[in-house]
């Protein structure tokens, strides 16, 4: 007998215990199973035939191929007999020749979530992770396990991932629950079992901020107000209009492609479907001005409205692919763009580097709660942000500065002295 051959004999005993051996027939690969019944040598046995050449480089192949037929032969809960087994490998296997074809199970695996009513935004940012995952399956040094696999895959595709962030996150646990799946349909083997989560926060690591650091915070009025009028100073008209629905109105960044009339009110389409896939209705949205600016939200949107100005030509190209796309995140990614491409915005950031294209949303709650002597309810503010009371309160009240603490004790305290 060839070496090869007695050391995959060596290799299938070691992975699947004692009952199997492989032989040639004809230029294909034999497979015999013998069941352990106590009975010898008159032990029942049963045959399959591999459509794999029984040669030397087909070795490991071969082996794995005998891994997935014990696995589907002994499984506790339906066990299948080897015939059986066999056939639910042809039917699945991606492996031709040694090599899986990733891009297929990429597909297939994409094709059940979204049969499940997978939301838009994620199943966009799964396909994209697993895109990534590919390239690092077919790069070099090719990975060989699931541990390998996410290893090279931090090292390739997080450049830009922030340590500890939500990038690092998702992604490991996207391409865990892929190789999960596939080992779960007997596709793969074990050995492209995933690193654990308790193994995987070595990779995605810690944040060097604390959540206080982390919460977005909100553009101050005054700095909301000058940011506007230097817009209008440069002829940004186009940027002006969005930043000012943004920030007077409290919209998200992708709302800017949601807003609609009924009984000539504005109004934001629920752009955030819920788990069953159901729909908000549309919900009423009113502007809180900045003091000494009264009336400029009304304007901004009359002249949205009448199309005396209109959003950045990037903006509207992404607002025009949201019905073909399914979801409304690259409208906001290209308003975000624009403006840390603008100068005037860069030079507030660098005043507070906390701050991002979110934080003028941010800026309509602050207003809500601190912007005048007279302020809105949280229940108020967070419908018209479209979102619940607790959110609302969990966001906002994480932010609130010394400062401005101070100065609500003082208004109060004073209050009650006029009384």
């Amino acid at each position: 007998m060839a070496d090869w051959i007695e050391l995959l004999h060596q290799n299938i005993k070691i992975e699947c215990g004692r009952g199997w051996l492989v032989t040639p027939q004809g230029r294909k690969t034999k497979v015999w199973r013998r069941l352990a019944k106590g009975l010898g040598a008159n032990n029942p046995r049963s045959c399959c035939n591999l459509d794999i050449p029984f040669k030397q480089e087909n070795a490991p192949l071969i082996r794995d191929t005998v891994k997935r037929l014990n696995d589907l032969t002994r499984n506790a809960d339906n066990p299948l007999s080897l015939k059986e087994a066999q056939a639910k490998i042809e039917t699945k296997s991606p492996v031709q020749a040694g090599v899986v074809n990733w891009e297929n199970l990429k597909d297939e695996y994409l094709a059940t979530r979204k049969a499940k009513g997978i939301r838009a935004t994620t199943d966009y940012d799964t396909s994209r992770r697993l895109s990534n995952l590919l390239r690092t399956l077919s790069g070099k040094p090719t990975p060989r396990s699931g541990r390998e696999a996410m290893i090279q895959y931090s090292k390739q595709h997080w450049a830009k991932a922030r340590i500890g962030g939500t990038e690092r996150k998702k992604s490991l646990q996207n391409v865990a629950a892929f190789f999960t799946y596939w080992i779960d349909q007997h596709v793969l083997d074990n050995d492209w079992k995933p690193l654990t989560p308790e193994q995987r926060e070595d990779l995605i690591g810690v944040e060097e901020v604390t959540l206080d650091e982390k919460l977005t915070p909100a553009v101050y009025p005054k700095d909301l107000a000058n940011l506007l009028d230097k817009m209008k100073e440069d002829g940004r008209g186009d940027l002006y209009l969005a930043t000012a629905l943004i920030g007077l109105y409290g919209l998200r960044l992708s709302e800017l492609a949601a807003i609609i009339f009924e009984d000539d009110r504005p109004k934001v389409i629920d752009i955030k479907r819920s788990k069953k896939g159901t729909k908000k209705k549309p919900r009423d949205i009113s502007p809180l001005d900045i003091h000494g600016r009264e009336g400029e939200g009304a304007r901004v949107m009359h002249m949205y409205k009448t199309g005396l100005e209109k959003l950045p030509y990037a903006v509207r190209t992404q607002i025009d692919r949201v019905e073909e796309k399914g979801f409304y995140k690259n409208v906001g990614d290209a308003y975000s763009g624009i403006l840390e491409r603008y100068k005037p915005w860069n030079e507030l950031v660098a005043a507070n580097k906390s701050i991002t294209p979110y934080s003028l949303r941010h800026s309509f709650a602050y207003r809500a709660h601190h912007g005048a002597e007279r302020t809105i309810t949280r229940e108020t503010a967070a419908k018209l942000m479209g979102h619940s009371v607790t959110v609302h309160s969990n966001i906002y009240s994480a932010w609130l500065d010394s400062e401005t603490m101070d100065a609500e004790v003082k208004r109060f305290n004073a209050s009650l002295i006029e009384r």
